[in-house]
């Protein structure tokens, strides 16, 4: 895909370079209603959901390019204001922050039962804030999913009405075309909380082939409690090197 969207970027300035008229390729085909929604609201409302109710979200993410097998991943996000969730790249974890003086950390296992590791921040050396912090390497890329559209502020595009994971959203969809390269972006943003709730983009480079990325949020729920594992489903662990383990995410 970075090949095809490198190929597409040297037509674009081949172009100006040659003084065409770029602009006008640029909006052919596209209607001119510009997206308006702020990014940095829909960050507001991203924290004032967990911080207050919870909130949970399953994502898909599917790649395909020419010639390819075609690649799929799931992510699940969650949280609250006592505790975190992630399920991806393998991965299963949950966090929870209700006791001021420790973090308790259930991994899950092969076998299905989860592995605790407790964190005692005088211990570790850390304060609750840096330990909650640590969660964000799991969840950077979250903002940029959500908040994908933001490259596309300003630009003329067509604009419809859509419903992901139940949710009223605006559609937009952008495309540009030059010399047997093209691209085509389409995404949904959720009118209530302004959170990109799909988008799919793809690129065609002539001779170099195909490709396309899609996101789709599956479910998307708020308020949500995240249930932290209790009994014969918990084998613990010493606490060495959790410390350690976090910072390096």
């Amino acid at each position: 895909m970075k090949r095809l969207f490198a190929l597409l970027l040297a037509a674009i300035m081949l172009l100006s370079l040659t003084s065409c008229d770029l602009e006008s390729i640029l909006t052919g085909g596209n209607e001119g209603v510009t997206m308006d929604y702020d990014y940095e609201k829909m960050e507001e409302n991203l924290k004032k959901m967990r911080e207050e109710d919870g909130i949970y979200i399953e994502m898909s993410i599917v790649n395909i390019e020419t010639g390819e097998t075609p690649t799929a991943e799931k992510i699940i996000y969650a949280e609250t204001p006592t505790a975190f969730y992630y399920c991806g790249d393998g991965d299963e974890l949950i966090v929870d922050f209700s006791d001021d003086t420790k973090a308790v950390t259930y991994t899950k296992q092969e076998d299905g039962k989860w592995l605790m590791t407790e964190t005692v921040y005088e211990e570790a050396g850390i304060t609750r804030e840096q330990m909650e912090e640590s969660c964000s390497y799991y969840t950077i890329a979250l903002f940029g999913y959500l908040g994908n559209y933001k490259m596309f502020e300003g630009a003329p595009m067509k604009k419809t009405s859509e419903k992901v994971a139940g949710r009223e959203c605006d559609q937009f969809s952008y495309s540009i075309g030059l010399f047997g390269y093209g691209m085509e972006y389409t995404f949904c943003i959720d009118i209530e909380t302004g959170m990109c709730l799909s988008w799919k983009l793809g690129a065609s480079a002539g001779a170099e082939g195909s490709g396309s990325t899609e996101f789709t949020c599956k479910k998307f729920e708020t308020p949500f409690k995240i249930d932290i594992p209790s009994g014969a489903d918990i084998v613990t662990s010493e606490n060495e090197g959790a410390e350690e383990e976090w910072q390096g995410k």
